[in-house]
């Protein structure tokens, strides 16, 4: 088996290579992961889980908020050690051995892969529903091709380009909170019961919650960037802080606003109240405005999320873990997974003959897993690997993971049937190829090699 830490030698005239350019500063990373799920996710599922959470939205951002400020700080305590992309894989593989790492990462691959697919879904419905006379799969094959490109111009491209696109969307949103909060028909009194239910409604606020955690994965795909981040030990961690603390301010900011002026559960088309709402606030002009945006941010997702992807299967395959011929190495002048793009943006083409409510049955199982598997490897090698002891390292490497892990783990079964079906076949096809390509388990995956900075 072919050893982990054997490279390619570049030599003058060579066209690969496997080292990745530091680029990336705090604020560069913060875009990153704000384009993945931009504060805009919002609205994609805002008449769905104000329905499911019966009005209080609000409320059930707050709780996902703490939820994954939890899970956060484990990231940025293994993301201090770890230095490799690769996100809760490497993390993983760190604690728990390269098999552990493996079953992770591909878990959480499956996200990353749906979460362009869905965004690519969601730019022809809405396109299509503008212009009736192009149909959706001609828009959604566009956005797929114009993607790819974008993301063979390296990463530098990515950042400078997520961020001018999430930039847009920070406009449209300080317009809509302005302009609810001075709203002639909004209630405040509505605003504070979508944010703090009675008792018994904690129920029904924690049955959405479950979905609402997908929207944080933002945090997750920084740690995919450690490679192309300067000074990794101090930017991931101080991006990962400032990104979920950002999300959750606008969402719950957005939610709030938004019962202000349109209280209740009922909308006239619930797949599209994001717009419902956007023209309560402002009107028709908004309501134009609020679309152009959203057509934005969902390009943002899409190209940040499949440079991530791409990168993942960049990782796992420099390490041996996939083929390294195909997906190990970048081409030297725009150092990027060439293997990992075309395989992302082959995958993406499933969203010509799917449906958003099958793609989406997914993202909340991947990422979940993925943050139950980041605690619990935050816990396991601080307390037992490197024996912190001491009040504050107790509290910050055993309880503090260990309640995110709860809280994940309790989000992650409240997940429909359906999507534990689908999940864990494709965990199971996992695990059915790990068997393989360690013989049925009598050598094990190759090794990440952590100490490379």
């Amino acid at each position: 088996m072919t050893n982990a830490q054997e490279t390619v030698p570049i030599h003058p005239g060579h066209a690969l290579s496997t080292k990745p350019t530091r680029v990336l500063g705090v604020i560069s990373l913060v875009l990153i992961g704000l384009a993945f799920n931009g504060v805009m996710n919002i609205f994609t599922s805002y008449g769905l889980v104000t329905q499911a959470t019966d009005g209080h939205l609000a409320a059930g951002y707050a709780f996902a908020t703490v939820a994954m400020a939890v899970t956060a700080v484990s990231y940025i305590s293994m993301s201090r050690i770890v230095k490799k992309g690769g996100s809760a894989y490497a993390y993983t593989e760190k604690a728990f051995g390269s098999r552990a790492g493996f079953m992770v990462g591909w878990t959480i691959l499956l996200d990353y892969l749906f979460t362009p697919m869905v965004c690519f879904l969601l730019l022809g419905i809405y396109l299509n529903a503008q212009f009736p006379s192009v149909p959706v799969w001609l828009f959604t094959l566009l956005g797929i091709v114009i993607t790819f490109i974008a993301n063979l111009l390296g990463t530098k491209f990515v950042s400078r380009a997520g961020g001018a696109l999430i930039s847009t969307t920070f406009v449209i949103i300080v317009v809509f909170v302005l302009l609810g909060l001075f709203h002639s028909g909004a209630s405040f009194a509505d605003g504070l019961a979508s944010l703090v239910p009675t008792p018994g409604e904690l129920p029904l606020v924690f049955s959405g919650v479950s979905l609402l955690a997908v929207s944080f994965a933002g945090f997750d795909v920084i740690s995919t960037m450690s490679e192309e981040a300067k000074d990794p030990g101090r930017t991931i961690p101080r991006a990962t802080l400032i990104t979920v603390l950002v999300m959750g301010a606008g969402f719950v900011a957005i939610s709030f606003v938004g019962a202000m002026v349109e209280p209740g559960t009922e909308f006239a088309n619930v797949d599209a109240a994001g717009l419902e709402v956007m023209e309560a606030v402002g009107g028709p002009l908004l309501g134009a405005a609020f679309l152009i945006v959203y057509i934005c941010s969902l390009m943002a997702s899409a190209l940040v999320s499949q440079a991530s992807a791409a990168r993942i299967i960049y990782t796992m395959g420099r390490d041996g873990v996939l083929p390294k011929r195909l997906f190990g190495t970048l081409v030297t002048k725009s150092k990027i997974p060439m293997g990992g793009f075309i395989v992302a943006s082959l995958i993406s083409l499933i969203a010509l003959f799917v449906t958003v409510e099958n793609s989406f049955i997914m993202l909340a199982f991947g990422m979940l897993v993925a943050f139950c598997a980041v605690n619990l490897a935050t816990f396991k090698y601080f307390i037992f690997d490197l024996h912190k002891r001491g009040f504050g390292n107790l509290v910050r490497y055993g309880v503090l993971p260990i309640v995110g892990f709860g809280m994940t783990m309790w989000l992650w079964s409240t997940l429909s049937g359906a999507t534990f079906v689908f999940g864990l076949s494709w965990v199971a096809v996992g695990f059915a190829y790990l068997a393989y390509s360690t013989r049925f388990f009598r050598t094990s995956p190759p090794v990440i090699d952590f100490s490379e900075v």
